[in-house]
């Protein structure tokens, strides 16, 4: 699954960076924050799950390890959740769903 990317942007301007189903997961002291993020936005919608290898795609893309990044998905498998945290970032999703990337992949057959 392919995220959109958008580097370098004032909190205080993340509403106007994402789409509006994600308003109602952004937290308010993330809104009010004067901190540059990078946005690593992923499509919404029922079924749209982000995997451990979405995630690691989204790195791949993101030079600056400086600025934080912070990852907006419908639903994270737990292990894209856990290198999310690893690495330092957030990430805030509409359906937490506890799926694992086998078990999406097993009853998906994605890949």
């Amino acid at each position: 699954m392919k995220a959109i990317i958008k580097k370098s942007v004032s909190c205080k301007n993340i509403r106007k960076h994402l789409p509006p189903q994600y308003n109602d997961v952004i937290p308010a002291s993330l809104k009010e924050s004067e901190d540059i993020i990078n946005i690593v936005c992923f499509p919404n919608g029922n079924g749209k799950v982000v995997t451990c290898k979405s995630v690691q795609s989204a790195y791949n893309k993101l030079a600056d390890s400086s600025i934080p990044n912070v990852f907006f998905g419908f639903c994270f498998t737990m292990e894209a959740r856990a290198m999310i945290l690893e690495n330092g970032d957030s990430f805030y999703f509409i359906d937490g769903f506890d799926w694992t990337d086998e078990s999406w992949i097993k009853i998906h057959n994605v890949n």
